[in-house]
């Protein structure tokens, strides 16, 4: 039996003299939304959280420092290279955020470059600590952060190029 209140998208036929609107974010779409609107607010936190840290402790100039018995420059560029990719991240997301906001049709190309980019970072960042530091305090965390960007680069990838509600929200 079909339901006569629901509407088939795909059925739906447009006026040529009339301008197309974008539909609102709706069904898996919310999904992604979520995770486009926190992230910068996530990535912010996390990065100041995680600097903050070290630069009160005092453990940044114990391992910067070349006269400390702690000095590693390995570390050290490890650490300055999450701090740069950090940042680059921060900025990427407000840009993503903004296209999401105006629903610009660059938008699911874009999600899909940001993402690739972050699992990019994060296999530099495990190939680095693996090799440069012994027992690296959060590999695990790190492995399991790249296998969840795959893993949503993969299946909201897809969704993102292939969805008809995709294609008619975002069209400025």
């Amino acid at each position: 039996m079909r339901d006569n209140n629901v509407i088939d998208e795909s059925i739906i036929e447009e006026d040529p003299g009339k301008k197309k609107e974008p539909l609102a974010i709706g069904g898996w779409l919310v999904l992604p939304s979520i995770g486009v609107i926190t992230n910068p607010f996530r990535t912010v936190y996390g990065t100041y959280s995680m600097f903050m840290n070290i630069f009160q402790s005092g453990q940044w100039d114990q391992i910067a420092s070349s006269n400390s018995a702690f000095y590693d420059q390995s570390l050290k560029n490890i650490l300055v290279f999450e701090l740069v990719s950090n940042v680059l991240m921060i900025i990427l997301s407000i840009f993503l955020l903004y296209l999401f906001i105006r629903k610009s049709k660059h938008f699911p190309k874009s999600w899909i470059a940001f993402v690739s980019i972050n699992a990019l970072i994060l296999t530099v960042d495990l190939v680095l600590c693996r090799k440069f530091v012994t027992n690296a305090p959060g590999a695990g965390d790190l492995f399991m952060t790249l296998a969840r960007s795959l893993f949503a680069l993969v299946v909201w990838g897809t969704y993102l190029m292939k969805s008809k509600r995709v294609k008619n929200t975002f069209i400025k």
